[in-house]
């Protein structure tokens, strides 16, 4: 295809991107009158589109054309652009630079084919030979410049009467324009004219353009501008059949194999309808025109039910498929018969059409509702059918999800219980191992069954580390940590600190997912800068903090996209720097995308709270292993607005729309003020930041914010365990018991505060209160001790006390094997007989000590026995 039919193609392309675009439809009107891109294409809404876009850039210009230049240089990447660009970096350009590059492209690049290729065009020779004083010249944007600027002459003026509406072509704003070192004032002036002349241009586009005595000569030459339709049809079939010769587009038809194509006679609609079902399937099977009207007719919801096979193939039958293998493996391994015998002897692989009897109910629930039934139907498939029977499981929507999951969790662990090999592999602890199946909660069971496969799953993990992943959100945690880390995964320029073992202890749910979710900044950070070359990322990121890192890209985009959308100059986004990592990336989502197809995640001041839905839709919900709870947040729902609820055409029209609007029209309401209490960094227990702003009551972005620092009506101490500490010991004495003072105290784990009871008094606690000296084992000190009557010590073979080991006290320990001494079983001098330990006082203990006592044994040998 020549350069002139790439230009042509291409503001074609652009005026087809534009007819989906119906900014000043309503959405009652956009449902009721823009049914279908046809009906785009054959009305006036073109024009009317175009207009409005038009009048918005000509309005916005300093604003939207740096980085619509950007985008577009993006887009197309090419070697000619590459080439004029030379070293300089495309991101930062200025609107001056970008449109120098822009008018330098199109003189060296474009119109000099184009200008040559017109040459002997019957339309610009009777211009040339029939209009005096006009030569048409289009070699340069100044060539085209000065040619419009002629038609301002009055000769020119007076043969312009003859050619019908080219008489009201306005040329004020292109006329004297000198484009060298004026490239972006040329730009400008470009929209202008544009401007100026958009009733001709609409007349044009709608094909009723009269250029009186030159209509028969330049009718055909003009018709191209009535056969969009044809030219959405070439590239929808590119998009079906990438290896369609679709030929080029000429006089309103398709050349090479478009004649011969099965689409051929399709509308635009329904070749639309085609691509997608082929986007959803993955197939190049012939997309029927029956199945073409069906999805026309459909919702999203509708097309993936109708067409959700390859969804599930994808998201359900590979992972249920890896599981399968693996539990094929692990049964050949088993001699256990009674535990082999729970399954089915050989599990096969499932397919999509394992799934037939699910899809048939993914109408009215959406494909998210059928996971349920998609965990019966894996059940069905492994376990064998006494196993399945016994299970008892339920077929139905998510709201069962939660009490089948609880069943078959339960039914492993006592699996596990009953056979040895089995619960080490699934590393099950004792507790739980001896715990009651019955009674324990899924939260703790998903944690026993999902463990074991982290080794085999993650070859990169340490083994300490997966080892002390003691709950659910330390496994998300290592999750996605070695994810991050996997090469042959992911290839990232990002260093991530190391997870140690130690790392994980002490991790609660709440510091667990901070962390999920700097380990995840840090995927985007690193994938951002591994493609920096590819996407021209010139930002200079600190990767110390992961909020940081976020805010330096984000603030790169900004400047990328400086003046789009157009919250980011209303909210002065590039500098809201003190409002935390997720609060740009909300403006901008909110600005263009309506989030009612989500559930439970508006928030006052967001419709779309980001961290909110991560850390409280989806992640807390998956720590206490409410699966149906996560779910739920992405299942169908009926609000009004929800765009996946309309039908095709219509729907696309209405995102287009607001993402459009969002460029260049924010529609920012009242101003409302709030206050929000957060707690302090430097002192979390007793301490808040408290934070005054004021807020859009449409968009939810903040304008402006008072922080103050405020002492807590109520401190929050994470206190550790009550310790006693024995402070004093009473005088007061009586036989039956005396007094203490002690003091109990606790210490905040988080910043160290002590809370101390006042200091009590209580009583000594006797080891054998009838005995004539006992010991209290608060303090270990004995009554006589406590009154000052502290007699003898009697040590191991000192009978006497007189610390000494002689014949003496082999004697009174003779005697009192024989009863001639009474010394109280357990008292001091018994203990000091009983030598060899056995609780008894024999003639042997006093061999024993006798020999101690002529130095034949050491009494070491038995004190430390």
């Amino acid at each position: 295809m020549k350069s002139s039919k790439k230009i042509i193609s291409l503001l074609l392309a652009v005026v087809l991107a534009l007819s989906t675009l119906p900014m000043l439809a309503s959405a009652s009107a956009i449902k009721n009158e823009y049914n279908t891109i046809e009906k785009l294409i054959s009305t006036n809404s073109i024009g009317d589109l175009l207009e409005y876009l038009v009048n918005q850039i000509n309005a916005n210009a300093d604003y939207v054309t740096a980085p619509v230049l950007r985008i577009v240089y993006l887009a197309m990447n090419n070697d000619d652009i590459n080439a004029i660009i030379g070293t300089k970096e495309v991101t930062q350009l200025s609107k001056e630079e970008a449109s120098k590059i822009l008018v330098t492209w199109l003189d060296t690049k474009i119109l000099p084919d184009l200008a040559a290729d017109l040459e002997g065009n019957s339309v610009i020779q009777i211009i040339n030979d029939n209009v005096p004083g006009l030569q048409v010249k289009l070699s340069s944007v100044q060539d085209v410049y000065d040619t419009l600027g002629q038609l301002d002459g009055l000769a020119i003026r007076a043969a312009l009467n003859l050619l019908g509406d080219a008489k009201d072509i306005d040329v004020s704003s292109v006329k004297g324009v000198k484009v060298a070192g004026n490239e972006y004032g040329a730009v400008k002036a470009l929209f202008g004219f544009l401007k100026d002349n958009m009733g001709v241009l609409k007349k044009l586009l709608n094909g009723s353009l009269d250029l009186g005595v030159l209509n028969n000569a330049v009718g055909n030459s003009l018709g191209m501008f009535t056969q969009l339709p044809q030219l959405i049809k070439s590239f929808i079939y590119k998009l079906i059949d990438s290896d369609a010769a679709a030929g080029e587009f000429k006089d309103g038809k398709m050349g090479g194999d478009w004649a011969n194509s099965p689409y051929a006679s399709y509308t635009a609609d329904q070749m639309l309808a085609a691509a997608l079902i082929k986007l959803i399937n993955g197939t190049d099977d012939l997309v029927s025109k029956d199945d073409a009207n069906k999805v026309l007719n459909l919702s999203f919801y509708g097309i993936l039910a109708e067409y959700a096979k390859p969804v599930y193939a994808k998201f359900a039958v590979e992972p249920l498929n890896k599981a399968i293998t693996w539990l094929n493996e692990w049964l050949s391994e088993q001699t256990n018969e009674t535990l082999k015998a729970q399954f089915k002897t050989d599990i096969a692989a499932v397919t999509a059409d394992t799934f037939n009897s699910v899809f048939s109910g993914v109408k009215d629930t959406g494909i998210i509702g059928q996971i349920n039934n998609i965990l019966v139907l894996a059940a069905k498939h492994c376990f064998s059918a006494d196993t399945y029977a016994a299970l008892k499981l339920e077929q139905g929507g998510n709201d069962k999800l939660n009490d089948n999951l609880t069943k078959v969790a339960r039914y492993v662990i006592k699996l596990a219980q009953g056979d040895e090999s089995f619960a080490n592999m699934l590393h099950v602890p004792e507790g739980i191992l001896a715990a009651d199946a019955d009674t324990l909660e899924l939260s703790d069971m998903a944690y026993i069954i999902l463990k074991p496969f982290f080794s085999s799953w993650f070859k990169n993990a340490d083994p300490d580390v997966i080892a002390n992943a003691d709950t659910l959100s330390k496994l998300g945690v290592v999750a996605v940590y070695y994810t991050a880390t996997n090469s042959d995964w992911l290839t990232l320029d990002y260093t991530f600190k190391p997870l140690t073992a130690e790392m994980l202890d002490g991790l609660d749910d709440a510091k667990a997912s901070d962390l999920i979710l700097e380990i995840a900044a840090g995927i985007g950070v690193g994938a951002l800068k591994q493609n920096k070359e590819a996407i021209h990322l010139t930002a200079d990121v600190d990767t110390s903090d992961w909020k940081k890192a976020v805010n330096d890209i984000s603030n790169w985009g900004l400047d990328f996209i400086d003046g789009l959308p157009a919250a980011a100059r209303v909210h002065d986004l590039k500098n809201a720097n003190g409002y935390g990592p997720f609060y740009k990336l909300n403006v901008v989502l909110n600005e263009l995308i309506d989030f009612s197809f989500l559930n439970n995640v508006s928030s006052p001041t967001f419709k779309l709270d980001l961290e909110t839905l991560l850390k409280r839709g989806v992640l807390q919900n998956l720590y206490n292993c409410d699966v149906a709870g996560v779910l739920s947040v992405f299942q169908k729902n009926s609000k009004a607005g929800n765009i996946l609820n309309g039908q095709l055409v219509p729907s696309v029209i209405g995102v287009v729309n607001r993402l459009v609007t969002g460029l260049f029209e924010h529609n920012c309401g009242e101003h409302a003020t709030a206050t929000d209490l957060i707690d302090d960094p430097a002192n979390p227990c007793t301490q808040q930041i408290k934070r005054d702003y004021e807020y859009c009551t449409v968009c939810g972005a903040y304008f402006k914010y008072n922080e103050t620092i405020v002492t807590k009506v109520h401190a929050t101490h994470v206190f550790g365990d009550w310790e006693t500490v024995i402070t004093a010991t009473g005088l007061e004495v009586t036989l039956a018991t005396c007094n203490y003072k002690f003091q109990r105290q606790r210490v905040c784990e988080i910043c160290g505060f002590v809370d101390k009871e006042a200091e009590k008094t209580g009583s000594h606690k006797w080891d054998d209160p009838k005995a004539e000296n006992p010991v209290c084992v608060t303090c270990g000190k004995s009554l006589k001790e406590l009154k000052g009557e502290v007699g003898p010590e009697y040590k191991l073979g000192d009978v006497d006390g007189d610390n000494k080991i002689t014949a003496g006290d082999a004697r009174l320990t003779l005697r009192r094997a024989v009863d001639l001494e009474d010394y109280a079983e357990g008292s001091a001098k018994f203990l000091a007989c009983d030598i060899d330990k056995d609780g008894n006082v024999t003639a042997g203990d006093a061999r024993i000590i006798l020999r101690i006592a002529v130095e034949l044994e050491s009494i070491d040998d038995y004190v430390n026995a």
